[in-house]
């Protein structure tokens, strides 16, 4: 298994794992019936407009994982 320093990576990168585990973490509360659709929708518009959309996809990137 490779491991890798975050800390050396491009800001737009580590931001982009950061917001990949924000929607892990979401729907895998979601599923455990710890938080509701709404609670999610106001995680997203936390975030600025210009990541909305990729955090979106995250989510159903994780959504569809069984």
């Amino acid at each position: 298994m490779k491991s890798t320093n975050l800390s050396l990576l491009p800001d737009h990168e580590r931001r982009d794992i950061e917001l990949q585990r924000q929607a892990a973490l979401l729907i895998n509360n979601m599923r455990r019936g710890k938080i509701t659709r709404s609670a999610v929708q106001a995680e997203i518009n936390k975030l600025p407009e210009y990541e909305q959309e990729q955090f979106k996809n995250h989510l159903n990137k994780y959504r569809s994982m069984k």
